[in-house]
Formats: C-alpha cells, structure tokens, sequence
C-alpha cells in the first residue's frame, strides 16, 4: 500500500492499493508497482522516524519489501536518492514520467 508520493515524500490524502494516483505536491503520476511501494514505505520511515518495522504493518508489505527497508531506511539511514540507486543495482526499473 502507498502512503507516501514516491517521488517527492508528501503525505496522500488516499492511500493507494492498487492502480493509479497523481501527487497533489509535486503533480507526478505513479502506480503501484513494487518500486513506488518500496519508495514509499521508505519515505514514510523516515518521515515518522520508524525504528520498528512492525509499525508499518499497515502497509501490507512483503516479507522481502519489510526486510528491504529495515535494512537500507532504518538501519543504514539511506536516502532517496540511495535507495533508488540500490533498487536499480538489484534489478528493480526506476520508472520515468
């Protein structure tokens, strides 16, 4: 479930399960694919300063995608832009506009 615009990090007004959102901050479309969820639920963490991942049970994530941010938002602190550079590194497209 997205929460969060990947892109930019602003809080939606709807949460998106699936299909497609417009960002009302930065007017970008997005989908809910795995990467616009992953970037989401990382933005969220580091927003709301999560420390457990269990916080984030709302989100119904994978147990891969729950691992992918503890590991990479929550314990190693990486940012946006690191966290689109290891999606590409592990095989997951950056989608462009």
């Amino acid at each position: 479930m997205i929460t969060y615009c990947p892109h930019c990090g602003h809080s939606l007004d709807e949460w998106l399960k699936n299909g497609l959102y417009r960002c009302d901050n930065c007017k970008r479309c997005f989908d809910s694919t795995d990467q616009n969820t992953l970037l989401s639920a990382a933005w969220m963490a580091r927003c709301r300063n999560i420390d457990d991942i269990e916080q984030m049970a709302h989100l119904e994530l994978s147990d891969v995608q729950k691992e992918f941010i503890k590991e990479f938002v929550i314990e190693d602190g990486c940012s946006h832009d690191e966290i689109l550079q290891i999606l590409g590194r592990i095989g997951i497209p950056e989608l462009t506009d």
